[in-house]
């Protein structure tokens, strides 16, 4: 069932609300796409005001690259499912390091928190919104890899060449190469990266959600959103 033109509107006003909002922080709402579909405003309403409902302190929107939008969707080759390494690769590991970087990040008093919108999480799992604690820094080395930082820690990373020898706190993940001269590509993260604080999904009118018992079993908790009053009534948080 589509989202109705009433709801539709009701949804730009909201978010036309959003858009002031962040710009008292110097911030602006931004659109992974040129033009969202109902369902996707949907989802960035969810995203931008569960951020701004814990009135934080300050507040940063994307990222900030020449020849990028500021706020990219994930790549769904992503963890669990790697890229193949072909003709440029460095290329490649370029993209897969966007998938590494925080949508918002967010800080309270001497609490961080990051936002990651549409980012797989494992093989088969790309929630709508995932929540981690702590303050993340991203360094990258071109051709190299694309590390993710926390609280000073190596937390995820793509790579190019031999994986590092596995560790007790990581997972590591590799792929092969189908072209001469071309190096792998690996990822190592810790096993953090894949239980996070809090997981987010949204449905939005008409939608099907899907499982979210699969959600709950690696997030601590599991909010299922809905515009829907029927359907908000049979779904509960998972924890």
């Amino acid at each position: 069932m589509p989202i109705a033109w009433k709801e539709i509107q009701q949804l730009k006003k909201r978010l036309g609300e959003i858009q002031i909002e962040l710009q008292k922080y110097g911030a602006e709402l931004w659109y992974a796409e040129y033009k969202p579909r109902p369902s996707d405003l949907f989802e960035y309403f969810v995203l931008y005001n569960s951020a701004l409902k814990l009135a934080p302190t300050s507040l940063k929107v994307g990222i900030r690259q020449p020849g990028l939008r500021p706020f990219p969707r994930g790549d769904f080759r992503s963890t669990g499912l790697l890229p193949f390494a072909a003709i440029n690769s460095h290329k490649t590991l370029a993209r897969m390091g966007l998938t590494l970087l925080p949508s918002l990040v967010i800080s309270k008093d001497a609490l961080e928190l990051a936002f990651w919108f549409d980012k797989s999480l494992v093989k088969g799992l790309r929630p709508d919104i995932v929540v981690r604690r702590g303050r993340f820094e991203y360094r990258e080395e071109f051709g190299k890899y694309a590390r993710l930082y926390c609280d000073g820690e190596m937390f995820a990373e793509y790579g190019l060449g031999p994986a590092p020898t596995e560790k007790e706190a990581y997972k590591v993940e590799t792929t092969s190469s189908i072209a001469d001269r071309e190096e792998a590509m690996f990822l190592r993260a810790k096993k953090d990266f894949e239980h996070p604080l809090l997981i987010i999904e949204c449905k939005s009118f008409g939608a099907r959600l899907g499982n979210p018992q699969r959600y709950a079993d690696y997030a601590r908790t599991v909010l299922i959103v809905s515009p829907e009053k029927s359907t908000s009534q049979k779904l509960s948080t998972l924890s």
